[in-house]
């Protein structure tokens, strides 16, 4: 499980579990399938809204798949192991 950032605004735990192989299947997904599968959350999701900026929201999916293309983030797995092995020091 990874730890990410919720919707802490909108009623939602401000931060949430997201099982790993779930999150490296959504950011595999092409940009126009992640900016669907949002806008399908959204419309089901209650009290959204109260979603001031949705345009925000797709920059930072941008941002974030940026950051994936680009080598900017870690596997899940290595960051588990070694905060695994920072508890056992």
């Amino acid at each position: 499980m990874l730890t990410v950032g919720g919707g802490g605004g909108l009623g939602y735990p401000a931060v949430m579990a997201v099982p790993a192989q779930l999150l490296a299947q959504v950011m595999a997904l092409s940009e126009h399938d992640r900016r669907s599968l949002v806008e399908e959350i959204v419309a089901v999701t209650p009290g959204t809204d109260e979603v001031d900026d949705p345009d925000g929201l797709h920059r930072a999916l941008e941002r974030s798949d940026a950051d994936v293309r680009a080598g900017r983030v870690r596997p899940a797995q290595a960051m588990l192991d070694e905060l695994r092995a920072m508890t056992k020091a």
